[in-house]
């Protein structure tokens, strides 16, 4: 009966919902409970039904960690701002993490959802919280080069001073955006340099073009701002200018213990660069790629979502992409190729007989 629970969630039936309340909190296999379920549905009456009835807003999947709250910030199914607000009247924990070490606000940084991150900042919580590589969320909007979050978190007290595991800075990771590096340098951040001696104008050299005019326009802001950075050398000896348009890494090799993220429906998905990682600022790029494939992921995922029974859905055997395609094979053996066999069996058969008949005769 507790998997019929998860169907009714799922589908909205707040009636038989009632009648298996006994359920509410039960999780299936993948640590989904009815909230998950009627969450990713988009049932928002359901989720406000099952939250006044005592469901419980912080349980966490067993897939990625992910809270209620989480995964409404990640599918943002139909009217997830209104299921966010009924899940935020029942005193949820904004500082769990995933799996990843992430928070809510982690993620409503990372898909860009300004009013979530309006939402989330209200409840008045500390939520200057780092990840597993010590992202905080103001590092990652600097990261998605989104001004008006970032402007958000700086006026919760979020620090602009806060660096990831390799000692990139706000401005390390803002110099893929002259806007970006811009508005820190005028909320007053520092020319810091990371673990390998590279400055944020090392960042931007890195990151340039070999055959484009330099210095860059951000390259220009940093220089008018900092201007003892432009003879400063990093830790192998060069300056700046000498790595413009090269290869040489900004951020050192992820810790062998740093658990990397795959690409997958569980989210958040992570392509291969001269860090084996998507850790630095020079992969930017790479990482906004990433978060809009993860988008389109977390979308089909939810439209493939099935109501069947949790205990019945291991024996559903999915359809693997290349069957799926894959013309039924032909029979290769011919049909004169079937008649000469045919006849060569009815000739031995009749020799066969003959014999006998012969031996018969004697």
């Amino acid at each position: 009966m507790s998997t019929q629970f998860l169907k009714a969630a799922g589908s909205g039936d707040v009636d038989r919902a009632k009648e298996l309340i006994q359920h509410i909190h039960f999780q299936n296999k993948k640590g989904e409970s009815g909230l998950h379920v009627a969450i990713a549905e988009g049932e928002l009456g359901m989720v406000e039904f099952l939250c006044n009835a005592g469901a419980n807003v912080n349980l966490q999947d067993k897939k990625g960690g992910n809270t209620t709250i989480m995964l409404t910030l990640a599918q943002q199914p139909p009217q997830y701002l209104a299921i966010l607000e009924i899940l935020l009247k029942h005193q949820p924990d904004l500082t769990l993490k995933d799996s990843t070490g992430q928070t809510a606000l982690h993620l409503a940084a990372q898909y860009e959802c300004v009013d979530g991150v309006k939402l989330l900042l209200a409840s008045k919580s500390n939520l200057d919280i780092p990840d597993a590589k010590n992202m905080t969320p103001l590092l990652v909007a600097v990261g998605k080069r989104n001004v008006g979050i970032v402007d958000l978190l700086l006026t919760r007290s979020h620090s602009i001073h806060a660096v990831d595991i390799k000692g990139n800075s706000a401005l390390h990771w803002g110099v893929a955006s002259l806007d970006m590096t811009s508005f820190l340098v005028s909320k007053g951040a520092k020319a810091s340099v990371n673990v390998l001696g590279n400055s944020p104008l090392h960042a931007e050299a890195l990151r340039s073009d070999a055959t484009a005019a330099w210095p860059t326009d951000v390259a220009q802001v940093l220089l008018t701002s900092f201007p003892e950075i432009a003879t400063l050398k990093n830790a192998k000896g060069k300056t700046a200018d000498q790595l413009v348009g090269g290869v040489e890494e900004t951020v050192t090799p992820a810790p062998s213990s740093a658990k990397a993220k795959t690409s997958a429906g569980g989210g958040r998905g992570r392509k291969q660069h001269v860090n084996n990682d998507d850790d630095g600022p020079s992969a930017i790029a790479i990482q906004n790629a990433k978060a809009a494939m993860m988008a389109r992921v977390k979308e089909r995922a939810q439209k493939r979502r099935s109501l069947i029974p949790e205990e019945d859905t291991d024996l559903v055997e999915p359809i693997k992409p290349q069957d799926a395609l894959s013309p039924p094979v032909a029979n290769t053996t011919s049909s004169w190729t079937m008649a000469l066999i045919v006849a060569v069996v009815i000739a031995f058969f009749a020799a066969v007989y003959a014999m006998l008949e012969a031996s018969a005769a004697k």
